[in-house]
């Protein structure tokens, strides 16, 4: 990774001095050396912690979802008209999959017609920064890729 690629991803250091930052580098491989392991978590033996996120939040629907409540709670017909593209039966069986590993809270009122509402549990609000760099990287690369790209021929 060239320095200035090491900077858009760690802004946070762009003003450090070098050698801090091949300290940081060399630390960060340390690291990752260190944390080859497996482990096993509900039944299933994972070689790193990025995979068990990834299973976690597999497909794009779970972090769209996880998205849309970083902010409000919403109804279940609220997230519906969020995600139009999402078909009822993916939409509440990847609710049902965040709901159980913890990250989605479901909240049903005994009214009629029954209301359902979601929310993000204290775990799912912990994922907040992530969603927010994926964020924050996509609007990035859009503009890095406009910037760099060519203007289609008339």
């Amino acid at each position: 990774m060239s320095l200035s690629n090491f900077y858009k991803y760690f802004p946070e250091i762009k003003n450090a001095p070098k050698s801090s930052i091949l300290t940081f580098w060399l630390d960060l491989g340390k690291s990752a050396k260190k944390m080859a392991f497996n482990f096993t978590f509900k039944d299933r033996t994972y070689p790193c912690p990025v995979e068990l996120t990834l299973g976690t939040l597999q497909g794009k629907w779970k972090v769209l979802i996880l998205w849309h409540l970083r902010n409000a709670t919403l109804r279940y017909s609220e997230l519906r008209k969020r995600l139009p593209k999402v078909s009822h039966k993916m939409l509440s069986e990847k609710l049902r999959e965040l709901e159980s590993d913890g990250l989605v809270h479901r909240e049903l009122f005994p009214v009629v017609p029954p209301k359902t509402e979601y929310s993000l549990t204290e775990e799912g609000e912990t994922l907040l920064p992530i969603l927010s760099a994926m964020q924050q990287w996509g609007v990035r690369y859009k503009e890095e890729v406009e910037m760099n790209s060519e203007p289609a021929p008339n």
